[in-house]
């Protein structure tokens, strides 16, 4: 038992630290900061992460809006999620959801940005059901579903 302790801590600290750890923002290249800056320049409560291949930046802006950018070496914009309100998605995506889970209520939604795709990550409640949540893309098309339990 002692030994797995110890093989345990030693991956945990190993490959832990390689992967998802919070960074200072001096440790982020300054072609990123600059993109960044530009993209999002009314950020706050920003927080970067080194991740493989690229730099994650969790933030806020407006009333405690929330987002996740990443970022390659270059500042070349990735990827972008972001909380939105739900009169903001596109009518074809409301439409959809009331065609086909007219038994389930809106309760958050995202949008996410990758190259030109755009989708929307929407979590659905429901009172007699199982919550559900719903990958669509700005077409009206899902994706995927996932179920709650």
């Amino acid at each position: 038992m002692k030994y797995l302790l110890i093989i345990f801590a030693w991956t945990f600290s190993t490959f832990g630290t390689v992967n998802g750890q919070d960074i200072p923002v001096s440790q982020v290249p300054d072609a990123v900061i600059n993109s960044f800056s530009e993209d999002f320049s009314n950020a706050r409560d920003v927080e970067w992460e080194r991740e493989s291949g690229y730099f994650e930046v969790d933030f806020e802006t407006g009333w405690g809006r929330d987002h996740e950018a990443r970022y390659d070496e270059s500042g070349m914009l990735l990827y972008h999620k972001e909380e939105i309100r739900n009169r903001e998605l596109p009518e074809i995506v409301r439409d959809k959801i009331r065609s086909e889970y007219n038994d389930y209520n809106i309760d958050d939604a995202e949008r996410i940005i990758e190259g030109d795709e755009t989708r929307y990550l929407i979590s659905l409640d429901s009172r007699r059901l199982s919550d559900l949540d719903l990958l669509i893309d700005d077409k009206g098309v899902i994706i995927s579903e996932a179920y709650d339990d």
